[in-house]
């Protein structure tokens, strides 16, 4: 089979898989805490929807996701189930089975290119069992540092303004997209790629680096601004709420009247690019 049919068969299994996800999220037993957590973080049916937020099971429970469209070794070549061996012999175990909460990544033409998984688990609990927050899907596709999360929704809104606003963490994107700035995109972490940078100056050349209020978010939009300032860009750093760690965190606070002082001055970032 040539490139194109396998990534044309591959693309079919993805997004079967989301479907059977999403029904999961809204229908299953299982996925109850799944649910109550998306609602406290995108209370909005609509964005949950545009976003495709779906269900992993756990491991006692992967035979949710096979039906007659997607088999276990459909999943295992999708790398979304393995096997691993344990002193009772081969057993079966889910990609995402501690990230529960999943969601499809999706190129500017609309295919999907990877999936993210979020654990629910607190940060306290997050420690305790040393695992990330979140966790990626590495496949024949892509890898992490080559996607932007949100350009294929929000590449229209940069072109009207000129300006780009990039974000650490996809739910920092989600949230500014919600409250109306849909000009934002998330890199996935403290860093610009050349891939991702590449692909946002396709749509302009004025960036805002709006990254986490940490020693590292900090230190990254400097390095960035000097990676990048001879590729003539206008690039430039902002920061959030100063008592808030994100623009997720910030945005999900109770004081509606702050918050639309900082989404207006915001908005005013783009008329000085």
């Amino acid at each position: 089979m040539s490139f194109l049919g396998r990534f044309n068969n591959l693309q079919k299994q993805f997004e079967s898989f989301i479907i059977i996800c999403r029904d999961l999220l809204k229908e299953s037993k299982f996925a109850e805490q799944t649910r109550n957590y998306l609602d406290s973080r995108v209370s909005d049916t609509i964005v949950q929807n545009k976003y495709e937020f779906g269900y992993f099971p756990d491991d006692d429970n992967l035979q949710l996701l096979l039906n007659d469209d997607l088999s276990e070794e459909d999943f295992k070549q999708m790398k979304l189930m393995y096997n691993i061996i344990v002193s009772g012999g081969n057993v079966l175990k889910g990609h995402f089975s501690e990230h529960n909460l999943v969601f499809p990544i999706r190129d500017l033409h609309g295919n999907i290119v990877s999936f993210m998984g979020r654990s629910i688990l607190s940060s306290e609990e997050l420690a305790d069992k040393k695992y990330q927050k979140y966790k990626y899907l590495s496949n024949i596709i892509s890898k992490k540092e080559q996607n932007v999360f949100g350009l294929n929704f929000a590449k229209d809104d940069i072109i009207k303004k000129n300006c780009v606003i990039c974000v650490e963490g996809q739910f920092d994107c989600i949230s500014m997209h919600a409250a109306g700035i849909t000009n934002v995109v998330a890199v996935g972490g403290s860093n610009l790629s050349i891939y991702q940078f590449f692909q946002i100056y396709r749509y302009t050349k004025n960036i805002i680096l709006m990254f986490d209020n940490d020693i590292a978010g900090n230190n990254a939009k400097n390095k960035i601004c000097n990676k990048f300032k001879t590729f003539g860009v206008n690039i430039k750093s902002a920061s959030g709420p100063k008592d808030w760690k994100d623009m997720d965190s910030f945005l999900h606070s109770g004081d509606e009247e702050y918050k639309r002082i900082v989404i207006e001055n915001i908005r005013s970032l783009f008329l000085e690019t």
